[in-house]
């Protein structure tokens, strides 16, 4: 998708550079400590949002031991695409315990970053169905239990520490994208959901196989998720 017109209302991904002052990704406190303010003004920026707030990271390695820290083969949103009716400003508000202000209104959107570390990404790059080929009513919820969540004993349904995500059945209208050989001074920003009417609710992503020289180094890449909060 190198060279195409991409928005992130519209297709819901877009590339752009950013190169980090952080040298090393492997200490949380670091990344923390500085990555997340780039991330967050560069979020802002490309957004125009009013609040951002950002919510977490992970580093992916070649290390397959964990199934949070693989690289991920399913193809998924982070978050329920569905009008469930959930009171998105009282989650925000909860999660990062600041208030937006009583007399306004309030939309949301949660995007995620994506960028490799360490070397290009020769291997198991990042792909996302654009957003302007994705028909919602094939996308379904599912709990997303981690690896620290339990069933609940004898009662069906959700189970414990879950979360509500998103997938995406087959349909041979999607499109996937991706940026081939992405530099470690490169950034994919995408979107996962936004509750503004007549955008792009979301990009469904996965990594997947492909060719590459014997001698490339594995993929590792950093991943941020940010919400963004825009004053109506």
């Amino acid at each position: 998708m190198r060279g195409q017109a991409l928005d992130l209302d519209t297709s819901g991904f877009i590339l752009t550079r950013h190169e980090s002052a952080l040298q090393s990704f492997r200490k949380r406190e670091d990344v923390v400590g500085i990555y997340y303010e780039e991330i967050g003004r560069l979020v802002r920026g490309l957004s125009g949002a009013d609040r951002v707030f950002v919510d977490g990271h992970t580093v992916r390695t070649e290390d397959a031991r964990g199934f949070n820290a693989a690289y991920a083969r399913y193809v998924h949103c982070d978050y329920s695409l569905a009008d469930s009716g959930a009171d998105r400003r009282d989650i925000v508000e909860r999660g990062y315990g600041q208030e937006l202000g009583s007399g306004t209104r309030w939309e949301f959107a949660w995007y995620n970053t994506w960028q490799p570390i360490d070397f290009p990404a020769h291997r198991n790059p990042l792909a996302v169905i654009d957003a302007r080929t994705l028909d919602r009513d094939d996308v379904v919820d599912y709990w997303y239990a981690g690896p620290r969540a339990k069933p609940l004993p004898l009662r069906p349904g959700k189970p414990t520490d879950a979360s509500l995500s998103s997938m995406p059945v087959f349909n041979p209208r999607q499109r996937f994208c991706y940026f081939p050989q992405m530099r470690t001074d490169e950034i994919m920003v995408f979107k996962q959901l936004d509750t503004r009417p007549d955008r792009a609710p979301g990009c469904p992503h996965t990594s997947f196989d492909i060719d590459a020289p014997p001698d490339a180094p594995p993929r590792r890449s950093i991943e941020v998720r940010v919400v963004c909060a825009f004053a109506c």
